[in-house]
């Protein structure tokens, strides 16, 4: 069948009407897993790290995207689907059908067959996938000139390199076998809105939002008339989300619909929130836990967040090789913007803290509303990674929940410093252990194997974080609560000044541009940014065959 869409632009206008010939993969007769089908993709944290690298390097990245990639890879000889041709197809003659030589979209395993034919394309050119992120590649075009990396999700890419003749001879080796669209300009990708901008002075700064994808969200809930009153926070003050009650007599029409709803919310939040909005981590990661028994109470919940969302539309994360010096007043000490700084976090016990009231009638409270609510940051030249959670467990005290906190932080540090270590950059990101920030002194205490028998019971995955100290991989050290800013991974801060403040050393408005410094051309933008107030075709497809037999 030949399916359409419309392409849009990055500020969501629509920009050209897309084509496909697509198989009904559904009707696949071979037997694939999970494995023969797996492709993988370029992360939100990996994309991150490019760019935290990007700026470091004072590089400005560019991207470009492969036309008809999943027509580009030829099928394997044991591998055959005959089609039948899209109704009125004016090139084949009737009781006709097709037999398949290169993969289509909507085969199962065209995305894998895609992925293989790139990494094929990268190698020959003695460009390596990384072995812990296969879709980074990196290495070096030209003898002695700089390494060049590169991000790749399926058909799109983001590359960048201190070298010019290294980016030209990229683009001419990879144009000479895939028709390839490059724009020196990034300007967007994957979704997101790229403002790419090199000052007079060198330093770089990158600034990513979703202002269009937002938009929409608030469109969707019926919030984008300018009658619509802002929040503050995505949190509303003394009604928590975990003490809003089931309701049984709900029909279930009205409860599939109001799940609907909910889902719908939550996801689109949550894709916010795990792109460029650390800021909105902790509200779908809490109304999530309602999405199979909402409520009317728990959509206007989501829907308050929408609120705060119209009234921050255009924020997003910036990656910069300057000092942030929001951030720096903010944790009360000087950050290197080039080195890698973790901070975690946790919410002992409950969201709702408060007094009992003993005439009130006696609630039941759901087990997981006891766990507590964890959180992380991870900077390097801007937020790179970062997470708010609810604990799989129950921990027995505020130290059981930090240090649980402090092993997640653990295990994505470890990830990121293993990627920094297959491109041989660790050494300009961190020197010696990393110091992750906690502000439980016991929790502290305990990473240092000073700890007592009470706390005989955590789980033994926790002892990786005594590990990760004694061998010198990171350090544990204390930090104040009020000036740890992963605090607002961990709850609904009612506290609207203390929400703001760990907010803005995180996420920002969009940088003015000014005019062209050096008059260089558009290709390398320079600008001035302002910060808030203290701070080639491909072969046919497929063969005509006559057959008798039913097409697939």
């Amino acid at each position: 069948m030949a399916i359409s869409k419309i392409k849009h632009d990055n500020q969501g206008n629509p920009d050209r009407a897309k084509y496909c010939i697509v198989a009904l993969g559904n009707l696949d007769p071979h037997q694939w897993n999970s494995s023969d089908c797996f492709a993988p993709v370029l992360s939100s944290l990996e994309l991150g790290i490019l760019m935290a690298i990007a700026t470091q390097l004072r590089c400005l990245p560019k991207s470009g995207d492969v036309s008809q990639a999943f027509v580009q890879s030829t099928l394997p000889s044991d591998e055959k689907y005959i089609v039948k041709p899209p109704k009125g197809c004016p090139i084949t003659p009737k009781n006709t059908y097709l037999l398949l030589k290169k993969t289509l979209y909507g085969l199962r395993r065209s995305p894998r067959h895609c992925y293989e034919t790139f990494k094929k394309t990268l190698l020959s050119m003695d460009l390596k996938p990384l072995p812990n992120a296969p879709c980074i590649f990196t290495g070096t075009l030209l003898k002695g000139e700089a390494p060049i990396y590169i991000g790749i999700f399926v058909d799109d890419f983001i590359y960048f390199s201190t070298s010019s003749a290294v980016k030209e001879q990229f683009k001419q080796q990879l144009g000479d076998t895939f028709k390839t669209d490059f724009h020196d300009n990034v300007t967007h990708f994957l979704g997101l809105n790229f403002q790419c901008t090199k000052d007079k002075d060198g330093h770089v700064d990158i600034f990513i939002n979703q202002q269009v994808d937002a938009e929409e969200l608030m469109e969707k809930a019926n919030l984008h008339h300018a009658s619509t009153q802002t929040a503050k926070t995505p949190y509303r003050s003394g009604h928590p989300v975990d003490t809003i009650p089931y309701d049984d007599t709900i029909s279930p029409a009205d409860r599939n619909e109001f799940n609907h709803t909910l889902q719908e919310y939550t996801g689109s939040l949550n894709w916010l929130s795990r792109q460029t909005r650390p800021d909105l981590a902790t509200i779908p990661n809490i109304i999530s836990q309602y999405n199979t028994k909402a409520t009317p109470a728990h959509i206007n919940a989501a829907k308050y967040a929408i609120r705060y969302l119209k009234g921050t539309s255009q924020k997003g994360i910036l990656f910069s090789s300057r000092s942030n010096h929001r951030l720096n007043s903010f944790l009360q000490f000087p950050l290197d913007p080039s080195k890698l700084t973790p901070a975690c976090d946790a919410n002992w016990g409950p969201q709702d803290a408060s007094t009992p009231n003993p005439d009130a009638t006696p609630i039941e409270l759901d087990l997981f509303k006891s766990r507590s609510i964890a959180g992380f940051l991870i900077w390097l030249g801007g937020p790179v990674h970062w997470q708010s959670k609810r604990q799989s467990y129950a921990a027995r005290s505020s130290t059981e929940a930090e240090i649980g906190a402090t092993d997640d932080c653990t295990k994505a540090l470890q990830h990121i410093r293993n990627i920094l270590l297959d491109l041989d950059l660790l050494h300009l990101f961190s020197e010696g252990p990393i110091t992750i920030y906690n502000n439980n002194a016991a929790a502290l205490q305990w990473s240092h194997n000073m700890t007592t028998k009470g706390l005989k019971h955590i789980q033994l995955r926790e002892n990786a974080l005594r590990e990760s100290v004694q061998s010198g991989v990171i350090e544990v050290e204390h930090i104040g609560g009020k000036t740890n800013p992963s605090d607002i991974f961990t709850k609904e801060d009612r506290d609207v000044q203390h929400f703001t403040d760990c907010r803005d050393t995180m996420v920002v408005d969009p940088p003015s541009l000014s005019i062209n410094i050096d008059n260089k051309p558009c290709s390398e933008p320079t600008a001035q940014i302002l910060r808030p107030s203290g701070f080639c075709e491909p072969a046919a497809p497929f063969t005509m065959t006559s057959q008798t037999s039913r097409g697939v």
